[in-house]
């Protein structure tokens, strides 16, 4: 089964596949020719796909499964975050294009988009895994996360990993996480922001429903974030 995605004019799928190909240790993902593979657990159940680009569309098609109407709706709604298909960035354009700095960059990389991740809880993990470390041993360190501790369905034999949920990562401690080469406060924060996900003190959809101090406040409570440290991979 397939469904298809209208492309905004400002879309490059060449810069998006360049970006999702910067780590060979990457396993949330998987990249053959132009298609790339993916598979996220939705209502529970894990559902793989592919996305492609074809005549100005994407291209998502199912692999194994035929999805409901409900996985169908957040699987668009994933690879429209995942792709960033939703930012207009007529008004970029419009201003860069007066700016003698700006003027060739866009020229050069047209229609680049900010590639996502779409689930809260990944990416706040990914960014504790990064602090103070280089990008290269960050990807090191979510690839034994996710090989120990994920979930992964096969098809034609490839293997297609999901991140762990709160759930599991939240009954981790010291002795899972520090012969990965955790360090002690990665596996502090990555524990702790478990526990908050999976216990519901927060969520995407919380704070998606909130004005914007009040969602603030709501990720406050996770201690990495109030202690205004910085956390992003280098």
């Amino acid at each position: 089964m397939k469904l298809t995605l209208t492309l905004p004019e400002e879309f490059s799928y060449e810069h998006s596949l360049q970006f999702l190909k910067r780590s060979p240790k990457e396993l949330l993902h998987t990249l053959e020719g132009n298609s790339v593979y993916k598979a996220i657990p939705i209502d529970n159940e894990i559902v793989l796909f592919s996305v492609s680009e074809k005549k100005n569309t994407l291209i998502i098609d199912f692999i194994k499964t035929k999805p409901s109407t409900s996985q169908q709706e957040k699987t668009k709604r994933f690879v429209t975050e995942w792709f960033d298909l939703e930012t207009n960035l007529k008004p970029f354009y419009q201003l860069a294009r007066k700016d003698e700095l700006l003027k060739p960059l866009i020229k050069k990389y047209s229609g680049y988009r900010i590639v996502g991740q779409p689930d809260l809880f990944e990416s706040l993990i990914w960014a504790v895994l990064g602090q103070q470390i280089n990008l290269g041993f960050a990807y090191t360190l979510k690839q034994r996360f996710v090989e120990k501790f994920g979930d992964a369905i096969h098809w034609n034999g490839n293997a297609y990993h999901l991140f762990p949920s709160p759930e599991k990562v939240a009954t981790l401690t010291d002795d899972d996480l520090l012969p990965l080469q955790f360090s002690r406060q990665k596996s502090k924060y990555t524990v702790g922001i478990a526990q908050v996900f999976a216990e519901g003190v927060v969520s995407k959809n919380q704070l998606m429903g909130l004005p914007l101090a009040e969602a603030k406040e709501k990720l406050m409570t996770i201690k990495v974030l109030a202690t205004g440290q910085p956390i992003m991979p280098s």
